[in-house]
């Protein structure tokens, strides 16, 4: 009966723009169904096909119909089997300009296609319930509502593009209907030409204006719901900062912690079908390896990650990782260290290292380029070296000359640690850090011949066992292996 209630209410959803009230949705299975209430509740959640927007009461909520299909992104002909639809997307949006003569398939009842439908369970569904479905889940299909001209105060945010930005140009709270300030807001309350020539550049032919809002809008419920579902594995779904304390062992938080608890300074993940849960991609450290080289666009491995568009085929891919170095101090270990790259003409890769002189060059190294990139991740820095000036476009990742008038591609990429240098790590931290302990249990001079690193020929001692700077590069130097006893006698 669940089952039946489910396809039964899907189809509901979508003969209705994709959504519906709580109150309006129940009466409709009321009529269907007897045992409405319960049928309906159990529907709502024992499967995750349906987002509830919550209202004041119970019956003030909403719901909206969430689907994991999406539309295949690859090329006809090089694709085996993905699970997602082989269609046109133009089709889908309702207006191929090459119609019959499209590489691209307009059939939605293939074979392949009536089997992936079937296992998805939406092959009830009428051609214009599903494609309205996936306009408002597959994000593939339709242009963003543009993020940086909805932020800032000029005509057109903070957007640089201006006119020339591939996304629209409207009013993100006028979409979710809360903008407050009506008539008198500075952001647009309608699809101005360009973003109707955009939307046409994508084919999108399918309704009114009214029913596109609606779409943008029960997209971005959707995707807000996300991060407001209860979470069975708080490390999974908590931001995307790995927490410094707990690969040291000391997060108090535990569980609640607003971070990611791993024991790797980064983590490479993929997105499920379902287009909210992200899981553990485990040949982490092969992919970390390979992202950290420059030369690499992608890695290699059961799940070859793309790292121009951070993808896994079809699938989107994220990286979390431990902080940037540059926002902590020195002493805290296990940051990300950030290392910036520039393509010279030969076409290799080489970091920046560029001094300052003294005379008109500037100093851009990899610390440098980091610390302003945290402070504006989208915005531009200008440098010289020499008689040239260039300027760093980080949204773009290209390096521009105002002498050469021409451009560079740029990358950002961390240093590589292996699990084998986080653990000795670690445990060069927990030496220093349980140090000043041993002065209750050995006396002076067995402390002294404890701190004593010798070299060939020659035995440096302490000369102020007190001094904690002392002590530190004694730990982190590269003679630290050479030290007798200090680590057989602290564990």
């Amino acid at each position: 009966m669940c089952e039946i209630g489910r396809h039964f209410v899907t189809r509901e959803l979508c003969r209705n723009q994709g959504i519906l009230g709580y109150e309006e949705l129940y009466k409709k299975i009321g009529k269907k169904f007897k045992n409405a209430d319960r049928l309906l509740s159990d529907v709502l959640t024992k499967n995750n096909m349906f987002v509830i927007i919550s209202g004041k009461e119970k019956r003030e909520a909403s719901v909206i119909a969430k689907t994991s299909l999406r539309l295949c992104q690859n090329r006809p002909g090089n694709c085996d089997g993905c699970g997602d639809l082989h269609l046109c997307r133009y089709f889908v949006c309702g207006n191929c300009k090459y119609r019959n003569k499209c590489k691209n398939i307009h059939d939605l009842d293939t074979d392949y296609n009536t089997e992936v439908l079937r296992k998805v369970e939406l092959h009830n569904l009428e051609q214009d319930e599903l494609f309205h479905l996936l306009l408002q889940n597959d994000p593939y299909l339709l242009p963003e509502i543009c993020k940086h001209y909805n932020r800032g105060s000029g005509d057109y945010g903070c957007c640089r593009f201006k006119e020339g930005c591939t996304n629209l140009h409207i009013c993100l709270d006028f979409v979710l209907g809360s903008c407050e300030f009506g008539p008198a807001c500075k952001r647009a309350h309608a699809f101005n030409l360009t973003a109707t020539k955009i939307l046409r550049g994508r084919g999108f032919s399918r309704g009114s204006k009214e029913t596109l809002l609606k779409i943008y809008r029960n997209q971005h419920l959707i995707t807000s719901s996300a991060g407001l579902t209860e979470p069975s594995d708080m490390s999974e779904v908590n931001g995307d900062e790995i927490c410094l304390f707990h690969l040291r062992n000391q997060c108090t938080f535990g569980e609640n912690c607003f971070r990611v608890h791993f024991h790797l300074p980064y983590k490479w993940q993929v997105l499920d079908r379902d287009g909210s849960t992200w899981k553990y991609l485990p040949n982490t450290e092969d992919i970390e390896k390979a992202y950290c080289n420059p030369e690499n666009n992608r890695s290699l491995g059961p799940c070859p990650v793309d790292f121009r568009t951070m993808r896994c085929g079809s699938a989107k891919v994220r990286r979390l990782s431990t902080i940037s170095s540059v926002s902590k101090p020195p002493d805290f270990i296990l940051t990300t260290d950030w290392l910036w790259y520039r393509k010279d003409d030969q076409g290799q890769w080489t970091e920046y290292k560029h001094e300052a002189s003294g005379q008109g060059t500037d100093s851009v190294t990899s610390q440098c380029l980091e610390k302003v990139y945290q402070e504006d991740v989208d915005g531009d820095t200008e440098f010289r070296v020499g008689d040239h000036r260039y300027i760093l476009r980080f949204k773009d990742m290209v390096e521009y000359s105002v002498t050469f008038k021409t451009e560079r591609e740029v990358r950002r990429r961390p240093r590589f640690l292996s699990s084998q240098e986080v653990k000795e790590k670690v445990e060069r931290y927990f030496f220093f850090f349980l140090l000043p302990a041993v002065y209750v249990f050995w006396s002076l001079r067995r402390l002294q011949n404890l701190l004593m690193i010798t070299t060939p020929g020659t035995a440096m001692r302490n000369p102020c066992l007190t001094s904690k700077t002392w002590l530190h590069d004694c730990i982190f130097s590269p003679n630290f292996a050479e030290i007798p006893n200090s680590y057989q006698l602290l564990r």
